[in-house]
């Protein structure tokens, strides 16, 4: 058996307690969590065990082919259904349906009963009776399924509620007090389903499919389907991670040897242990949900696995010799567990296998520790020269003299080389630089604040009349003094919204150079007469930009599609993301240089280091910008996410397709002035993929994601997401044309608010107030605050 560590710190082992041989195959078992109790039914006997002995044994009028048994209440489903209490088990109450017209010449072929044993639901053929115990009165018949019933769950969330799940490749709800049909799904896949769990908080149900799929949907959101878990793709991922420990274990113990002969001569050397199989998924056969260690317990035909509930990843996989045929654990889960059984029939052996999943601490002699890293985004030693020397200032001429067919006139001297009144104008903007600066300017954002999700009509009101772009938008952040709102669009414009929106009347600067849409923006850390703008479209050119300049500082070419730009380092590098490569620049503007003096414009531009991926493409590229930091985050078309460490010039860290498919967008907090946080909150980050999920990572620990996110819809296209300063909301777009804000630490989705008319395809927080920006590919900026 192998350790590993949960979520929550907690330690896991599985064990093989003991194995019971048996004069005949089991064709149905059934094991019940407070006694211990395991109910085996074979052919037209039934045997009650514990501890591997025979309690009792009974014999039935038919073949048994289902039973089920909770607190004692034992429910048989032998031609007929028969309801029998553990301690008497000679006493057999017959669930009689011979007045119910609709049962005529059906035989009961599966029992389910709810968590207090005061209810049984026992499936004949497509429908299904439910049955109050002891006194086995009929409740309501149950109709609708096209197909066998497979599965049946009382919820222990919703009142007087009854999921079912048939052959028809669909599942139902009922309510059976007000007798109505609350959800009828539609066909879901191609495979029946074949069982079915509820999480509670947050309420989920999970619905295991014969091809080996987990279908994750949410009750609060009308039965959405928010995930879809591939547990063959999930097993593979762990046998990969296994394969890659066993082998780097071999290789240290392992004597170095140093050959000179070719390598094609050079003797292979077997490694310890063959490769994992992969090929674990095949049908589910059961799932159960723990509340209390927060992970899903999932048996296939061919192994026995657990997930954890937050990142829907595997935290334990234990392969089975041979196929399972049923294997149930009945779990309370009002419960507190330390060690939880699991009872395992192999279809081509008469044997029956007890399992234990230890849980407590206590008792392991080893615990298992949490796989960390050294890995930071805050520096341990400087940077190297070459990103923090600034360009040499001799390469930047000074403006101040004539320009005469652009050749510099040596001035007499008699005069200065600056007019009065140009040092006046100098001094007035130094001044403003000051007071705007100043302690007193710098606002607190309230850490009580309510998420913003109430939409500012107001402000639509007013871009509805003046609109920003004439294209689709497809970036948006906030300055960092929250004075404006930066935009990029497919209309290859730049927007710089002047805020707030009713008291400048949508008042907007457009900067216009780029003959693509432009894909990405950012601005630069510093506000006022500093601030710079970047931009990267699709014409394979980055743009340098000031706020009154109408035309770019600087013009980057690169030789491919840029899909990704940012600044770093409190603005002294610029990051832009063509190709495979990331690029680094170092730049100088010449602030003085304006439109109608063109020619003098000296800003320069010198890229100092190049980052070559694996990738063909980089989709998205972020990093640190509020402080020096040497660590650059990437997503690229080979669905891996990496970390490139700029004091050592090499990739620190690669996530192997952490997604189904590629990374389109990445997102680190941003350590804005108005509020503080633990330097912790800076290790985190958070990916985004057509797949449906985000998923929250810490740097430190990056063998599994903390949190997966997965209320939005995202099948094809680029979405954006944003942390809030206050690091409580994740938010994010959707293609259902509405906004999504989670919470971050539950992974609970908060609200979603019907923004947009076509896809929400980027969203920013507010740095200074609890407000949000969402732009879509209608044209459309929204605004979204607390109140």
């Amino acid at each position: 058996s192998y350790s590993f560590c949960t979520l929550l710190g907690m330690p896991q082992t599985v064990v093989k307690d003991h194995e019971v041989a048996l004069s005949s195959r089991a064709a149905v078992v059934c094991c019940s969590m407070d006694s211990g109790i395991v109910v085996l039914g074979r052919g037209d006997c039934l045997e009650v065990l514990e501890a591997g002995g025979v309690l009792s044994r009974e014999r039935m009028e038919g073949r048994v082919d289902g039973v089920c048994i909770v607190r004692g209440a034992i429910v048989v489903c032998a031609l007929e259904a028969y309801y029998m209490d553990m301690c008497a088990m000679s006493e057999q109450h017959l669930i009689d349906v011979s007045n119910i017209t609709q049962l005529d010449g059906l035989k009961a072929t599966g029992a389910y009963i709810n968590d207090t044993a005061t209810l049984a639901a026992v499936a004949y053929k497509s429908h299904v009776l439910i049955t109050s115990l002891p006194n086995c009165s009929h409740m309501a018949l149950l109709q609708g399924h096209d197909g066998d019933i497979t599965g049946a769950l009382f919820s222990s969330h919703l009142p007087a509620t009854l999921v079912t799940t048939s052959e028809d490749r669909t599942f139902k709800v009922w309510d059976y007090e007000t007798g109505t049909v609350t959800h009828k799904s539609s066909i879901l896949s191609a495979y029946p389903i074949r069982s079915v769990t509820e999480q509670c908080s947050p309420h989920r149900l999970l619905l295991g499919l014969d091809d080996g799929s987990v279908l994750i949907v949410s009750p609060d959101e009308g039965y959405k389907e928010l995930f879809k878990l591939h547990i063959s793709s999930l097993c593979k991922k762990w046998a990969e991670k296994m394969d890659a420990e066993i082998v780097s274990e071999t290789q240290q113990n392992q004597l170095k040897i140093i050959s000179s002969t070719p390598p094609w001569k050079q003797q292979q050397v077997a490694t310890a242990q063959q490769p994992t199989d992969t090929d674990l998924g095949h049908s589910i056969l059961a799932i159960r949900y723990v509340a209390t260690q927060r992970q899903y317990i999932v048996v296939t035909q061919h192994a026995i696995l657990t997930l954890k509930a937050d990142c829907y990843e595997v935290n334990f996989l234990q392969p089975a010799k041979s196929e399972l045929s049923f294997t149930v654990a009945c779990l309370d889960q009002s419960a507190s567990y330390d060690k939880l059984p699991l009872v395992v029939v192999p279809s081509f052996t008469q044997t029956l296998a007890y399992y234990s999943i230890i849980l407590d601490t206590d008792a392991l002699v080893k615990p298992a520790k949490v796989e960390t890293t050294e890995l930071s985004v805050f520096l341990k030693t400087d940077l190297p020269r070459k990103f923090t020397t600034p360009l040499v200032q001799k390469e930047v001429q000074k403006k101040g003299a004539s320009v005469v067919f652009h050749k510099q006139i040596k001035s007499s001297g008699y005069a200065s080389s600056e007019p009065w009144s140009v040092k006046q104008q100098r001094k007035k903007a130094l001044r403003r630089c000051s007071q705007s600066m100043s302690p007193k300017t710098l606002q607190c954002y309230k850490m009580t604040d309510k998420p913003p999700s109430t939409l500012q009509a107001h402000h639509s009101k007013i871009l509805g009349t003046r609109p920003v772009h004439h294209g689709a938008v497809l970036g948006v952040t906030f300055t960092s003094d929250a004075k404006h709102l930066l935009t990029c669009s497919a209309d290859r414009s730049v927007s710089l919204l002047k805020l707030p929106v009713h008291k400048h009347n949508g008042e907007a600067f457009i900067f216009k150079a780029h003959t693509a849409p432009i894909t990405c923006c950012a601005a630069t850390y510093s506000y006022g007469d500093g601030q710079a703008i970047l931009s990267g479209s699709l014409d394979s050119t980055a743009m340098l930009w000031k706020h009154g300049r109408e035309t770019p500082y600087l013009v980057i070419q690169k030789p491919s599609e840029i899909k990704g730009v940012a600044f770093t380092n409190i603005d002294k590098l610029a990051v832009v993301a063509s190709g495979g490569k990331i690029d680094l620049h170092k730049y100088v503007l010449d602030l003085e240089a304006d439109d109608l003096d063109r020619f003098s414009n000296r800003s320069l531009e010198r890229m100092v280091h190049s980052i070559a991926t694996r990738n063909q493409v980089v989709t998205c590229v972020a990093c640190h910008n509020s402080f020096n930091s040497g660590m650059i985050f990437y997503g690229g078309s080979n669905k891996d996410v990496g970390v490139y460490d700029l004091v050592k010039e090499t990739n620190s860290l690669t996530l192997p397709s952490p997604h189904e498919r590629p990374v389109l967008r990445l997102a680190i907090p941003n350590n804005c002035f108005a509020a503080s946080h633990t330097p912790s909150t800076s290790e985190l980050f958070a990916t985004s993929s057509p797949d449906g999920v985000i998923r929250l990572w810490d740097l430190r620990t990056p063998s599994s994601s903390i949190r997966a996110y997965s209320s939005h819809l995202n099948t094809s296209h680029a979405l954006g997401l944003s942390f809030s300063p206050c690091m409580r909301y994740l938010a994010s777009g959707s293609e259902d044309r509405c906004t999504y804000l989670y919470d971050l630490g539950t992974a609970k989705l908060i609200t979603k608010v019907h923004t947009h008319t076509d896809v929400v395809s980027d969203v920013a927080f507010n740095p200074l107030h609890p407000q949000a920006a969402a732009v879509g590919f209608d044209g459309s900026v929204k605004f979204l605050a607390d109140k």
